[in-house]
């Protein structure tokens, strides 16, 4: 691992219908896997990295997001940078598209969220985004969850996506130098 950077991992697509979606969600609700081990703390946020995008969304994949902020819902929002240096934002919207009648959801999308904004947060008066999952739980993204996906089609495809969450330790070292100094006092006698 030449440089620091961490291999992709081979990922298998899986494609299910609306129906087989619905179900294994209950599944995994049931089994306690339905939003794996969000953090407890409305404080604490850690970098994510992104992993599980489709082929023609992978230039996503291992994008490290760091918080950047709230939005207007309170709700924490992450920004992260492509190696092609293009920006991408992680958010919760309530209403994607600003009618009042939406789906709350995960986004990740390449426009940055307006954080004055109660619905629709880019503004745009539609859905537009490379990723989403229905979500009314604000305070944090699920870290392993499948992810509706646009990718290439117009149809968008389930995606199981892992949002790793990245810790950092500070480490604070302090040297203490000290310095001695000699004075050197000569006496001279005459007689």
């Amino acid at each position: 691992q030449a440089g620091g950077k961490v291999p992709p991992r081979p990922v298998k697509r899986l494609r299910f219908t609306p129906a087989a979606m619905s179900q294994l969600t209950r599944v995994m609700t049931a089994l306690g896997l339905g939003l794996l081990a969000a953090p407890s703390s409305a404080e604490y946020h850690p970098d994510l990295v992104f992993h599980g995008a489709c082929a023609s969304k992978s230039f996503l994949n291992l994008v490290r997001f760091s918080n950047v902020g709230r939005t207007y819902s309170g709700a924490p929002y992450y920004k992260g940078t492509t190696s092609a240096g293009v920006d991408q934002y992680i958010y919760w919207d309530p209403d994607c598209a600003g009618g009042g009648d939406g789906a709350a959801r995960w986004i990740v999308a390449d426009q940055a969220p307006d954080v004055t904004r109660k619905l629709d947060l880019d503004g745009d008066g539609s859905c537009e985004y490379h990723a989403r999952i229905d979500s009314t739980h604000k305070g944090f993204p699920p870290p392993v969850a499948f992810w509706m996906m646009r990718c290439g089609a117009p149809t968008s495809e389930s995606t199981l996506v892992d949002l790793a969450a990245i810790t950092t330790t500070e480490t604070r070292t302090s040297t203490t130098s000290s310095t001695s100094s000699s004075s050197i006092s000569t006496s001279t006698t005459t007689r």
